[in-house]
């Protein structure tokens, strides 16, 4: 049955300032991952390159970076928290630090834990994470709607229906940006999710190298600007003992 009723699509709130994104340092970091030698890496992307589709329009997207467009550009094989698979991709950020690194630890836990033996101790993998500064007058603070029973849909760490359903109400009312707090901690931790990219007002800056070391229990992440390390354990992501699965 609809949930409609139960997000106010009409409260429309102004949502700027900075947002916080963690990113692959490098898009062929993340084909090697995937290939077991540098020759399929470059087979690999060649064939990636050939078959991009063409990214946002300018009209649609004023400012114009590969950081900032991909998200929008492709056709998702899996759904996120907000869109199904059959839409088109979203932005996602968070308005701290802690909050993209929380959501970064926890996919790279996914990740860890997919196959059937756990992949041992990776070496240290390198990331980014970059401020941006959006603005948009057509936005949902979906944190401040409603009561404990919304909330708790919208921070629901196993099932992602109401959340994808959510996301498509948004998409029809032509809301731009939300936030919302993230379904990874029990703190309020507000993140970001942006449906077009008109929203953002400057490109990628202030970015940040990031260093990853991961098994199938613990992520470990330093950000080499202040070299501190923060540390998250698998049973933290947890419900009843299973690691949550994203949206499919």
């Amino acid at each position: 049955m609809s949930q409609r009723s139960d997000v106010d699509l009409n409260a429309f709130a102004q949502l700027d300032g900075v947002v916080l994104r963690l990113v692959e340092q490098q898009g062929a970091q993340a084909t090697r991952r995937t290939t077991d030698n540098l020759d399929e890496q470059a087979w690999l992307e060649d064939f990636l390159e050939a078959s991009k589709p063409e990214p946002p329009s300018a009209e649609e997207c004023a400012v114009r970076h590969r950081l900032l467009l991909t998200p929008f550009r492709y056709q998702k094989r899996h759904g996120s928290r907000f869109a199904t698979r059959w839409e088109r991709g979203m932005f996602y950020g968070s308005r701290s630090r802690f909050g993209c690194l929380l959501e970064g630890a926890y996919y790279e836990l996914v990740f860890q834990n997919g196959p059937d033996h756990p992949f041992p101790r990776s070496s240290a993998m390198r990331k980014a994470l970059f401020h941006v500064q959006v603005c948009t007058a057509r936005a949902l603070k979906l944190q401040e709607q409603g009561g404990r029973e919304l909330q708790a849909k919208l921070r629901d760490p196993i099932n992602n229906h109401f959340c994808q359903e959510t996301g498509s109400q948004m998409r029809e009312a032509g809301i731009k940006a939300f936030e919302y707090h993230s379904a990874r901690s029990i703190e309020d931790v507000i993140q970001v999710g942006a449906i077009s990219c008109c929203v953002f007002t400057s490109t990628p800056f202030d970015q940040v190298e990031v260093v990853v070391e991961a098994n199938e229990n613990e992520v470990a992440i330093c950000c080499l600007d202040d070299n501190t390390v923060h540390h998250f354990q698998r049973q933290q992501f947890e419900v009843n003992g299973v690691l949550p699965q994203p949206a499919a």
